[in-house]
Formats: structure tokens, sequence, C-alpha cells
């Protein structure tokens, strides 16, 4: 079985000097995603169904670049730049395809736009406000990241409330059970 806490432990080591804070690795199942970083509880979540364990390690190594951009109002930004900048230096290979791929975040281009905006709720759930963020609140961060305005958000996904809605009663009950 793969120590993913050591494999944290070893990566920090050699590719940031042993600089980033310490993390909990962990693994669930993260429909729609392969991994996912949660600052605020400062755990990386792989997705329980990979079973490639370079896959693994390239997901680790990409969410240890969010480790190491910090809380930014935006994900994939300059900070996120540099550190995957810094894997390829080193010689990790597939850094290259990720580089081109999340350039100017295109990679939201690559999904249908409505999993595309999905995504982005997965991930504002699991800033320290995101549980208790309201709905007016959040589509106006997801209309200005994806350059659209609030109607367009309403007239051309009318599931992405719900869908909100869901997502934010499941982090809700995940942080009641850690906590209780």
């Amino acid at each position: 079985m793969i120590s993913f806490r050591r494999m944290y432990v070893e990566y920090n080591q050699r590719y940031w000097g042993g600089q980033l804070p310490q993390y909990h690795v962990r693994r669930k199942r993260l429909p729609g995603l392969h991994a996912l970083t949660d600052v605020r509880r400062r755990t990386i979540w792989l997705d329980s169904r990979i079973q490639d364990g370079e896959l693994h390690r390239q997901n680790l190594l990409h969410e240890m670049c969010h480790v190491a951009e910090g809380r930014q109002k935006v994900s994939h930004g300059p900070v996120f730049w540099e550190q995957l900048d810094r894997l390829a230096a080193y010689g990790e290979s597939w850094v290259a395809e990720q580089l081109v791929w999340y350039s100017d975040d295109k990679y939201r281009h690559q999904m249908s736009p409505f999993k595309a905006l999905r995504t982005r709720l997965q991930e504002l759930l699991l800033t320290e406000n995101g549980p208790n963020m309201p709905w007016r609140r959040v589509k106006i961060v997801v209309a200005h990241e994806f350059g659209i305005s609030i109607r367009e958000i309403d007239r051309r996904f009318p599931r992405l409330q719900s869908s909100w809605r869901r997502l934010q009663r499941d982090e809700m009950r995940t942080r009641a059970s850690e906590e209780g």
C-alpha cells in the first residue's frame, strides 16, 4: 500500500526543500475531480477511484503546487505557475502537458461549461467560509471569474443553484462529522 503521507514528505523535501507546511493526504470519492486541496483543513484529497500509482503521484505533486500557492483568490494563478515551472525544472516531464492544459485556465473550456462551473463551486466550498457563502455571493464570484454576467448564469445554468445547495449540504455534513 502506498503511503501518501510519506510521499508528501519526500516530495516536499525534494522539490521545496521542506518549506511546505505539513498536510494530511487522504483518499475519498471526488466526483469529477482527480484531487483537491483543502487549505483550511491542511488536507490533500486524492480520488479513491484512481488506482494508477503514477497518476496519484502526479496529482499529489499538482496539489502540492496549490499548497505552495497558499490562500489565493484565483486558483491556478501566478504562484501556482511558478510551482509547476519548479517541477518542470526538476525534470517532471508530465508538467509540460499541464502547463498547456491549464494555460489561462483554458482547462475550464475543455469541460462542459456546467461542469467547469460545478468544479469551481466545489473549490469554493473548501474555503473557510465556503459552506456559509450565500448563493448571491457565489454567483458574483463565479460570474467574475468566468467573465459572464449574473443574469447569464441564471439563464444558461438554471440547475447550478440546486447543485450548489446539494454540494453545500454535503460539505456541511462532512464538517459536522469531523467535528463531532
